[in-house]
């Protein structure tokens, strides 16, 4: 099969992605992969020597994808090949939240992780959270600010805050722990707000807990098909768990894996995770973030997780290579399951002229 690996993008995760991308390529050992590398500038390049990030400057082709047409094209309008299934490593906006899920969709090429819904709405953490709340799902209280209130004065500050702080604020469709900060009282407040605005129009703020530790766990596959990983802990040195601590060689937080909790803790998570995966009605793999105080909380979940959450299934002998195959069988699954479904009326309305006058 031709499978082609799309990395990189637009968002403020742009360098995480290269890395998931890069690291998924290498992955695949069974099938022809077509790498493609979308730039910050948003076009998308391709060369079978995209295999490390040192390669990422050399020759290249740009191309596209055209509607309903399988085929994976050349500017200039030569068709390179047909694709026979997409894996998405782009993280954050224009990749994770559904856009390039949705440009799959008019292609008519299987893809995971998915779909359109679980990337749009896991992207945002307020929708998000508005859901998994419906689902009986616990969530910290929280409250949502739209960049135009918050300009305009419009947004009631000092009775949304009261008896509040101290609270965490963040860009309601950011990732990777950007543009988030913890405010005390309303002068930080008011400076945590103009940082997270500046990624996203509509910020999300939540009661800081004080005393917590944080666990995740990935799940994997379709349906009522899923496997849940064993539970990690990551150990931050701050406040919360932020980019360079995230991703940092030098600066990175510590984990614990398996996390040490006890037995109903960890079911609890790993049942909690799966209901969030099935609310989003995602498919492929997600990692799904926790915070515990004595009561567990569902953070967020992330729906092109970072590596793919591949050292999460470490524990269960699932390396990156099995991952990346269960993805691809997963992706054709999910279109065959979806191109059963009915799209079309039978098209009798437009045969009534009395609606063409």
């Amino acid at each position: 099969m031709k499978v082609a690996v799309f990395f990189g993008g637009r968002s403020s995760e742009h360098d995480i992605s290269v890395l998931t991308g890069i690291l998924t390529v290498n992955s695949i050992k069974e099938h022809e992969v077509f790498p493609i590398y979308i730039g910050k500038d948003g076009r998308w390049r391709y060369s079978p020597k995209f295999t490390s990030v040192n390669a990422l400057d050399k020759r290249f082709k740009e191309v596209c994808l055209h509607p309903f047409d399988k085929g994976l094209f050349t500017l200039g309008g030569k068709r390179i090949c047909n694709l026979d299934v997409c894996l998405i490593c782009c993280h954050g906006a224009y990749g994770e939240d559904g856009a390039l899920a949705g440009v799959l969709e008019h292609s008519d090429i299987p893809y995971a992780p998915g779909g359109v819904l679980s990337g749009a709405v896991g992207m945002d953490k307020v929708t998000q959270k508005r859901v998994f709340r419906d689902a009986g799902i616990s969530v910290l209280d929280f409250f949502s600010v739209e960049k135009f209130d918050y300009r305009e004065g419009i947004f009631d500050y000092s009775a949304a805050l009261k008896d509040k702080f101290p609270v965490i604020v963040k860009p309601s469709s950011a990732g990777s722990s950007i543009g988030i900060g913890i405010a005390r009282d309303y002068a930080e407040f008011f400076a945590v707000a103009d940082k997270a605005f500046a990624y996203d129009d509509r910020i999300i703020v939540e009661h800081a807990l004080q005393d917590y530790k944080e666990y995740n766990c990935a799940v994997l596959g379709m349906g009522d098909t899923l496997v849940v990983s064993q539970i990690e802990q990551p150990v931050s040195k701050k406040e919360f768990l932020d980019y360079s601590e995230k991703y940092s060689y030098s600066g990175g937080a510590q984990r614990i894996f398996p996390a040490e909790v006890d037995e109903n803790l960890r079911e609890l998570m790993q049942e909690q995770a799966k209901l969030a995966f099935r609310a989003l009605k995602c498919y492929g793999v997600a990692r799904v973030d926790f915070l515990y105080d004595g009561q567990l909380y569902l953070n967020e979940i992330n729906t092109v997780p970072g590596s793919m959450s591949s050292y999460l299934f470490d524990y269960d002998k699932i390396n990156f290579s099995a991952l990346s195959k269960s993805l691809i069988d997963i992706a054709i699954k999910a279109h065959t399951e979806k191109s059963k479904l009915k799209r079309a009326t039978d098209g009798q309305l437009l045969l009534d002229t009395r609606l063409l006058k």
